[in-house]
């Protein structure tokens, strides 16, 4: 059966799962804590060496990167496909798929995310208003117009 490592709250372990879902592909969840920045389990890098979550193990084998994930499991279960068909189309969705992942989620979603759930209720350090004033006043606009 198909094991997904990560944690529920985070966007990317969501994908993976959703992914799951939609194809109908028999899981569990593993649910990994802490999964922080700085303070992994102990076996982690053997199974993500990047440190990051999610991670999908498959029988022995095992891959991170909610991305390639969900691009495994549509090659492997190519019944109720996850991308659209046509080179044009398909090629827009992973552009999609890569924009939302990478300059979104780099940009937008995780500095707030650090500002304002991690820093003051996991590091208990306060948020810092300037940053959180600068990626929603100059950052969000530009990614978004």
């Amino acid at each position: 059966m198909l094991t997904i490592h990560g944690v529920p709250l985070s966007v990317h372990t969501r994908k993976a799962i959703v992914t799951a879902i939609l194809k109908k592909v028999d899981y569990k969840f593993e649910v990994v804590i802490p999964v922080i920045p700085g303070n992994p389990p102990a076996n982690w890098d053997t199974l993500s060496p990047t440190g990051l979550i999610p991670v999908m193990q498959d029988g022995d084998f095992t891959l991170a990167d909610s991305t390639a994930i969900c691009l495994y499991l549509e090659e492997k279960y190519p019944a109720s496909s996850i991308l659209p068909d046509g080179y044009r189309n398909y090629g827009r969705a992973i552009w999609f798929d890569a924009y939302a992942g990478g300059t979104i989620f780099r940009h937008l979603v995780h500095p707030l995310f650090a500002q304002t759930i991690v820093g003051p209720n996991i590091n208990k350090v306060p948020s810092d208003q300037a940053v959180i004033a600068n990626v929603l006043d100059t950052v969000r606009p530009k990614i978004f117009g």
